[in-house]
This record gives structure tokens, C-alpha cells and sequence, in this order.
């Protein structure tokens, strides 16, 4: 196809027809409306990304300050957890054999080995094995060093490890 027959074959396109057809003060006044309305379309498009996330902000704001507090909680736990003096190691190990026969009763039963105690639970309820481990960490000032423990219907069971403290 020629250069020619693609020009003419343009040119009775039906809008470009309707084009021509216009009066030339109005196709004058077209484009520049058309530049004007397509640059609105565009400034509107890319603007609204920006005005989702400024309408987000307070509420990310918010969330971000109430995890910076919880960050500042959890330091100063951490600040005063470790100035507090070492546990003494049998003090330790009576602390944990009376805490494992009270909260965990027979669902539990303990082995010290050397450093280490280790805790076998069978069907451990949720409620009590979340208080002995917030007992252990609180006032026995003792950390599971290891816990391997799966869910039943019936509770919890498995083992935890704790180190005790060095003499």
C-alpha cells in the first residue's frame, strides 16, 4: 500500500471526517481544552495515591505510637529484669520444683540434669502451662532454654528445658 492510499484512507475515517467537518474556531478552541482536560485526568490519577496515604495518616500514626509504647514497656521490663541480682542456684531449682508440682500438678514432671531441668508435660491445660511459663520468667527470673511441645484436644504436651543459674 502506497503512502498516498494510506493518507486518503485516513482521512474517511469517520471522526477524523467529523474533524474537518468542525468549524476552525472551534477546532482551535478543542485543543487546547483537550491538552487542558487530559492534564486534569493525569494530575488527578497520580494525585490520588497521595491523598489516600494523607487521609491514612493519623490512624498509622496512632498504631506507630502505641507500638513505640509498648516498645518503651517491654525496655524498661527488659532494664529492670536485668538489674536484678543473680538467682542463687538452689534457690532456683526449690523455686522451680515447687512451681512445676503446683501449677502443672501431674501433668508434669521434672529431671535436673546437671545446669539443666528438663519438664515433660502430658495434656498441660493452656491456662496453667501460660501461668507457670509467666511464674518461671517473673519470679524465678528463669527463660526456657528449649520447648518442644505439640496441642491436643486435651492440652499440651511435650518438653521444656531451662537452664539454671551458675553457681
Amino acid at each position: 500500500m502506497s503512502r498516498l492510499s494510506t493518507l486518503s484512507a485516513l482521512t474517511k475515517h469517520p471522526a477524523l471526517a467529523w474533524w474537518h467537518a468542525m468549524p476552525e474556531t472551534t477546532r482551535q478552541l478543542a485543543i487546547p481544552l483537550s491538552v487542558v482536560a487530559g492534564l486534569l485526568v493525569l494530575a488527578v490519577l497520580t494525585l490520588l495515591p497521595s491523598l489516600a496515604v494523607i487521609r491514612a495518616a493519623p490512624s498509622d500514626h496512632q498504631k506507630l505510637d502505641q507500638q513505640l509504647e509498648l516498645m518503651r514497656q517491654l525496655a524498661t521490663q527488659a532494664l529492670s529484669a536485668k538489674a536484678q541480682p543473680k538467682a542463687n542456684p538452689d534457690e532456683a531449682l526449690k523455686f522451680l520444683d515447687t512451681s512445676v508440682k503446683q501449677s502443672l500438678a501431674a501433668s508434669a514432671q521434672m529431671a535436673v540434669s546437671g545446669d539443666r531441668a528438663t519438664i515433660t508435660l502430658k495434656n498441660a491445660s493452656p491456662e496453667s502451662l501460660s501461668a507457670w511459663l509467666a511464674q518461671l520468667r517473673g519470679v524465678g527470673r528463669l527463660l526456657p532454654a528449649e520447648a518442644k511441645l505439640t496441642r491436643s484436644d486435651t492440652g499440651w504436651s511435650g518438653q521444656v528445658v531451662v537452664n539454671l543459674p551458675q553457681p
